[in-house]
């Protein structure tokens, strides 16, 4: 016994233990569970449950049984007494807008007072009368397929107004299934036993005097949205959904007392704050707009300005009720709940996996090097992995897979088929029909925005020369058709308005889904985009700098250049120093030469983008054609990897070298011509991967607008490639400050530095076409 009794104590005490872990265990998840605070969308409602039914007129025959609390003019029926029991009214409330479906307490409330007659007349203390002589009042309420029937029994005394009876029936609980259409139908009888006097029901009044019908319940619960829209901008939608729908609402300042205030960032288990350091906006000032829903419904929305916050967001709404407690500012309190997420940085992360391929390269590389017998020496080794490093910056300029920012801000505007408010289908490219521009006004359902949009376009066509196609589009998941029509009806659009009921035209905005300005250039491409609106005068420069190319610049060249570029001052080193040439040559022959050939690379690789401007295609097609040219870089990649250069550049810098003077033949080789094209494709692809629009639209856009533009385009095109050029020549005169040690590694090292940046290159190149892949996905092409 003293042995086994240690082991059970020992087995007792492990049990424990374990019971103990569990039970901190479910503990722990059950904490865990409830501290997960409150989830994107929700919604709660704190509801006065307590509505009324007023009585209202000034006899039976103006009685009506409304929801507004009463004027205060009293009304009346008079009973003689010993007539028995006689019919007052039936009285019938205004139809249902909304059902309602819930269990309440139901009383009918009324008050009376003797008629010229004197106090305690039907007072069982009065030794005139035989005894009590009671009044009674049987109230029944019809509600739907319930009814509420009670009767009051009472000997009065009162004979004023302000000291009335009080008649209540009895507080009884009632199954409300009531349908829209239907009515609540009161109906009250009058019997007034005491002989010689007059008995009056009062109605209409105020306190006692008011009469009607108590309901004390959960009745009603409205519904209201909060929506942050990419530009981070609220969207505020309301529902009147009260047995009576708007009617329901009280009127303050001209308006529905409906007032509302966003607070944020809050903590995720807080609902909301009184720290007036976390209001963001309100709603003085915003513009209430009338949204039509299916089934005769309206909904009230408002526009924010203000941009939302990062994290939890809350949207505190509140709602006076006619019929409720005048002391009371909210009858009805709404909590909605949204989370403004960071912006998506996609699914893999260009500078990690990018950095990662670059140095996989460099060893692969130099493995490849040695198993072929042709070993590096240490200083190339040194110089390649320089080289890896400062290709470093190219990856991390990339974006990120998956990254909404890969939607170009010169992106071809989507041109899907959509229905019109006037009955029509039509696309983008319909509407703008060879115009010289287009201005678009993206919409949210809703938005107040639509009164700015069209104030500004008008101001702005007014001051422009043009031909001008204007169009709207109303965007959004939740987007009708009565969306469109209702902005037709009141604005009095003259413009087509179209439904983005797919969400592809919205998918194709650089904006994303937002209310936005948006102007198109000739060649569909957009030129400018702004959100949530522009003013006039920016609009009506950015109409005109779309003429011009729109916001395309050769500046992009010069931020590239030692940045993502920074790696090509290896693939720049000089061969061999100066000479002088045979015959003399004019000054800057050298470096113009440089600048000449680079900018032929540039433009190389920019033709098939410049090609299509030209040709009238769908912008999903001009999308997916994009794709060529991400292959073809991978191509150029894939060749320089294995030869050192790829043939279009080799072709290219033959040409020009041939269409050169003899004596700059002999001054200059065919390879140095030859490596400056090279310099020029990747400065060019480099540059069209950030503004895949260079060339399209600031070139091609410009000479579709006319005579004039076809000087400007040409103008562009050559700037461009001039700047371009500027930047090898600047890397040729950087990578030749070394002397004759930048000459030991370009001519020892020039083979091995361009066939490694061809394996580096090929990442890269698959990384982009993914990425375009992904984006051709996302807005529904592939």
């Amino acid at each position: 016994m003293s042995e086994r009794a240690p082991s059970a104590m020992r087995r007792a005490a492990l049990l424990l233990v374990l019971l103990m872990v569990a039970t901190t265990s479910l503990t722990g998840y059950a904490l865990a569970e409830e501290d997960e605070g409150y989830p994107d969308g929700h919604e709660e409602w704190r509801v006065d449950d307590l509505m009324r039914l007023y009585v209202e007129g000034l006899n039976q025959e103006e009685a009506v049984l409304q929801r507004n609390s009463t004027d205060g003019a009293v009304g009346y029926f008079e009973v003689l007494g010993g007539s028995g029991e006689v019919p007052v009214f039936s009285v019938s409330s205004p139809p249902l807008v909304n059902p309602i479906e819930a269990t309440v307490n139901m009383s009918v409330f009324f008050s009376v007072r003797l008629e010229q007659a004197p106090a305690r007349s039907c007072s069982a203390t009065n030794p005139f009368t035989n005894g009590g002589q009671e009044t009674s009042l049987r109230m029944e309420v019809q509600a739907g397929s319930s009814t509420y029937t009670s009767t009051v029994q009472q000997v009065i005394e009162a004979v004023s107004n302000d000291d009335s009876e009080l008649f209540e029936g009895e507080r009884l609980e009632v199954n409300l299934s009531m349908q829209p259409g239907e009515a609540f139908t009161l109906s009250l009888w009058m019997q007034h036993d005491c002989e010689g006097t007059r008995a009056r029901v009062l109605w209409g009044g105020f306190e006692q005097n008011a009469g009607g019908i108590v309901i004390e319940g959960d009745i009603y619960e409205p519904s209201a949205t909060l929506k942050v829209d990419a530009s981070r901008r609220a969207q505020v939608a309301f529902s009147a959904d009260l047995p009576w729908g708007a009617d329901d609402i009280d009127w303050a300042d001209g308006g529905p007392a409906v007032t509302w205030s966003i607070w944020g960032p809050l903590e995720d288990d807080e609902l909301f704050t009184r720290d007036g350091d976390y209001l963001v906006e309100t709603s003085t000032g915003r513009v209430l707009i009338d949204r039509v829903l299916p089934g005769n419904n309206t909904a009230w929305t408002w526009t924010g300005i203000k941009e939302m916050p990062i994290g939890h967001v809350g949207l505190e709404i509140c709602v006076t009720v006619v019929g409720s407690d005048p002391n009371e500012d909210c009858h009805a309190t709404g909590y909605v709940r949204e989370i403004v997420e960071e912006p998506d940085a996609g699914f893999a992360s260009s500078g990690l996996w990018l950095t990662l391929t670059t140095m996989g390269s460099l060893l692969a590389f130099v493995v490849v090097a040695f198993r072929s017998g042709l070993p590096l020496p240490p200083p190339i080794l040194a110089a390649l992995l320089i080289l890896a490093l400062a290709m470093v910056p190219l990856g991390i300029v990339q974006d990120n897979l998956g990254e909404e920012a890969v939607v170009d801000d010169s992106i071809r505007l989507g041109d899907p088929s959509m229905n019109a408010a006037a009955g029509t289908i039509l696309s983008p490219s319909e509407v703008m029909d060879g115009a010289d521009l287009m201005l678009v006004s993206v919409l949210m359902p809703g938005s107040e925005n639509g009164a700015d949009h069209l104030r500004e376009f008008e101001t702005a066509m007014a001051g422009y020369d043009g031909d001008v196609a204007v169009l709207t589009v109303i965007i959004g998941q939740d987007a009708l058709m009565t969306d469109a029509t209702a902005y037709v009806e009141r604005y009095n659009i003259t413009w087509p308005v179209l439904l983005d009921s797919t969400g592809d035209f919205a998918a194709s905005l650089p904006t994303g889904e937002a209310d936005a300005v948006v102007v198109v250039d000739r060649a569909g491409r957009v030129s400018s985009a702004a959100s949530p609106t522009q003013a006039y005068t920016e609009l009506g420069e950015a109409m005109t700098a779309s003429q011009r190319g729109g916001s395309q610049s050769a500046s992009t060249y010069l931020r590239l250049a030692f940045g993502p570029c920074l790696f090509l001052l290896f693939l720049a080193l000089p061969r061999v120093g100066w000479e002088k040439p045979e015959e003399p040559l004019p000054p800057g022959t050298l470096w113009g030469s440089i600048i000449v050939s680079a900018g032929a690379g540039v433009a190389l690789v920019n033709l098939p983008s410049l090609l299509l401007t030209f040709i009238p295609f769908d912008a999903a097609l001009g999308s997916t054609l994009d794709l060529i040219s991400y292959l073809w870089f991978i191509e150029m990649a894939v060749v320089t990897a294995i030869r050192g250069a790829p043939f279009e550049s080799d072709l290219l810098g033959r040409l020009i070298h041939r269409l050169t003077p003899a004596v700059f033949q002999r001054w200059r080789a065919e390879e140095d011509l030859a490596r400056d094209v090279l310099l020029g494709v990747w400065v060019g692809w480099f540059a069209w991967f950030a503004e895949p629009a260079m060339f399209a639209q600031g070139v091609g856009a410009a000479m579709l607008s006319g005579v004039g533009g076809i000087l400007i385009g040409l103008l562009n095109g050559v700037l461009f490639a001039f700047v371009a050029g500027l930047v090898v020549l600047l890397l040729r005169i950087v990578a030749g400050l070394g002397g004759p040690l930048s000459r030991m590694f370009g001519l020892y090292g020039a083979e091995s530095f361009a066939r490694f940046s061809g394996w580096a290159l090929v990442p890269i190149g698959v990384w982009v076409t993914i990425n375009h892949v992904l984006f051709l996905i996302s807005i529904g092409v592939l």
